[in-house]
């Protein structure tokens, strides 16, 4: 499908049944020659006034309806809810992982994306709340849980100096799980030096491992944070399908 990418579909395309016929599909979105004004009344919607969640919401359900890819639907549709809510500043903090919260119970998001297409918004609405508050509070868990991780890391090299490069890369690596010497530099502000030292410091305390990331370019993995990032994933779906609509 990659040479469909980015493109308005021209044919009819459908969800469930089989590859040759509509028979039997679950649902069959609007013929193609509906789908870009469709999309350009929904992206105007968008950009109006209205409580961002409720837009965000809206414009996953009818833009995973109006289905205007052959592929990739799912995902761009999930993509959207996290723009809508940045751009109306309802996410500017924390992204929440709505993703995996809908896979949790794929059964519920199929049954209310069919309530909103079969006009009963009302269940739709309530299945993506609490979806999103899911994923919200699960973030606020693993917030927790970093933290717990950063102050074990500070005992683990005996409380650094608060100035120091050592004590500039804890507060960083959360957020840079792969790290090198420039990219800790240019984080901190220390020099190449000093963050080599304060590198091979916290290798020595297991904090990181070194990685060739290519062949004579190395970096360093944070322990740990892949793996408080899998056990975000499993609290909030364990190994679900994939929710079916994402043609």
């Amino acid at each position: 499908m990659i040479r469909h990418a980015g493109q308005i579909r021209d044919e009819q395309n459908w969800i469930g049944g089989n590859a040759q016929t509509p028979e039997g599909a679950e649902f069959i979105p609007p013929p193609p020659e509906r789908v870009e004004q469709l999309l350009s009344e929904l992206f105007t919607y968008a950009s109006g006034p209205g409580l961002a969640t409720v837009q965000a919401a809206a414009l996953h359900a009818q833009f995973e309806t109006i289905h205007p890819f052959a592929d990739g639907n799912g995902r761009v549709g999930r993509i959207l809810i996290l723009t809508q809510l940045a751009r109306k500043n309802a996410a500017s903090a924390v992204v929440p992982p709505i993703s995996p919260a809908f896979a949790g119970d794929a059964d519920r998001y199929v049954k209310g994306l069919t309530s909103w297409r079969f006009g009963d918004p009302d269940d739709w609405y309530l299945t993506f709340l609490e979806a999103l508050a899911t994923a919200t509070e699960a973030v606020r868990g693993l917030g927790e849980r970093v933290v717990e991780l950063q102050e074990a890391w500070r005992v683990a090299l005996g409380n650094p100096r608060s100035h120091s490069a050592a004590a500039a890369l804890l507060h960083h690596l959360p957020a840079h799980p792969i790290i090198n010497v420039e990219e800790g530099a240019a984080l901190t502000g220390h020099s190449a030096v000093a963050v080599r030292r304060a590198l091979s410091r916290l290798a020595d305390a297991d904090i990181i491992r070194r990685v060739m990331v290519r062949p004579g370019k190395q970096a360093w993995e944070v322990v740990g944070v892949f793996a408080l990032l899998d056990e975000l994933e499993q609290d909030l779906g364990g190994a679900p399908r994939v929710p079916r609509p994402t043609n």
